[in-house]
């Protein structure tokens, strides 16, 4: 062996005094290279959604569009037999905003106002604008075509490529007193819109199940009990590891446990629990009994029933039996999904909150203490968590 390469080690005794002098240095003392090493690999909400782009996000729905001189009903009707909640607004040749379902309950709401003492008359969203229309002949188009409503949900691209931090910062904030619920993918060569990152969608990808659970068989799911356990343990999740402490973190702990809530008692009835939507700017009630016990909830997206069947004498109906209603005809995608879970403890933690949102295909969970209604968590809570953490 070479001379050069022949120097003596010394003790381990001195080694440990020559490190500790080593970190020493005008007072002050570093922190051990193991230390620095610990702290770069705990996981960081951050550095995970710094890390994933739009382009790892999974999109195979057809991009559905509308024209801003389009009337609103031909745009609901195109949401309805789309099985979407919303479309993006395109005017001459740029992206002007989103029309969303919420829009069709706020609308109803409105034409209700204007015309209440002959609201239940009309059947369907034709004859109640076609009235409107007559009512208001010097100005026709106010509020009716898509150029006026999709304002109120502003177009806020991003290019391919863009971290999933960026899109989500976005979605938890609002632009200008406007609520952001999607953030289109925009080719700027083309101009295309390539796909859309809504709330729901990015919660979904976030608790993207392993390759490994879904790989027994390409149409072959494991047993719902075994599913359950390994979702409450936490074992499906492929990016959920990587959100570090606040995924363990309680409703309780973050402040989301406890929230004003505004529901309908199912006896009212469905009209009136769209007119407290478009009051509130909800897009989602808890429907309570009398005793106020939570039974279920009513959400804007229900709304494309009344323009899916023609029928808006289902207004009349007390707002338990239209979502029953709702659920029967939605019956073939309930089928594709968990049933949903309405309910949370405030212990939950948001690893188990996260899940329930996505399995389940839902925009909120209710916190439920005791048999008492507490608190609503949001898709837009959580997201304010993930990029505030």
């Amino acid at each position: 062996m070479p001379a050069s390469n022949d120097v003596p080690m010394p003790a381990e005794d001195e080694r440990k005094q020559d490190g500790k002098d080593e970190r020493k240095q005008d007072g002050n003392v570093s922190a051990p290279a193991s230390a620095i090493a610990a702290a770069e690999a705990t996981p960081n909400v951050h550095t995970l959604l710094a890390g994933l782009t739009v382009n790892d996000m999974p999109f195979s729905r057809r991009v559905i569009t509308v024209r801003a001189d389009q009337s609103l009903e031909e745009a609901f009707r195109i949401m309805a037999d789309a099985a979407v909640t919303s479309v993006p607004v395109k005017q001459d040749d740029r992206w002007i905003g989103f029309i969303d379902i919420a829009d069709l309950v706020h609308h109803v709401a409105q034409l209700y106002e204007e015309m209440a003492e002959s609201f239940t008359n009309f059947a369907s969203l034709r004859a109640l604008l076609s009235e409107r229309k007559r009512r208001h002949p010097a100005s026709p188009n106010i509020g009716t075509t898509c150029v006026n409503v999709s304002k109120a949900s502003p177009f806020l691209p991003v290019a391919p490529g863009a971290s999933l931090l960026s899109v989500l910062q976005r979605l938890a904030q609002s632009s200008t007193g406007a609520q952001v619920h999607r953030v289109p993918v925009v080719d700027a060569s083309s101009g295309r819109i390539t796909k859309i990152v809504s709330q729901s969608a990015a919660i979904r990808f976030l608790c993207a199940v392993r390759e490994l659970v879904w790989g027994v068989g390409a149409n072959h799911f494991l047993h719902l009990s075994l599913l359950s356990c390994l979702w409450n343990l936490g074992c499906l999740y492929q990016h959920m590891d990587g959100l570090g402490a606040v995924a363990d973190a309680t409703l309780e702990s973050l402040g989301l446990a406890h929230k004003h809530v505004v529901t309908v008692q199912a006896s009212e009835p469905c009209l009136k629990a769209f007119t407290l939507m478009a009051k509130h700017s909800l897009s989602g009630l808890g429907i309570v009994s009398e005793e106020g016990a939570l039974i279920c909830s009513v959400s804007a997206s229900d709304a494309r029933f009344l323009v899916r069947l023609d029928k808006f004498e289902l207004l009349d109906m007390d707002v338990v039996t239209f979502v029953a209603k709702c659920r029967q005809i939605d019956r073939s995608r309930m089928a594709k999904t968990m049933p949903p879970v309405l309910s949370v403890s405030p212990t939950a933690t948001l690893r188990h909150v996260m899940g329930k949102l996505s399995a389940a295909r839902v925009h909120r969970l209710y916190v439920v203490h005791r048999g008492k209604l507490c608190g609503v968590v949001s898709l837009k809570d959580i997201l304010r968590v993930l990029v505030l953490s």
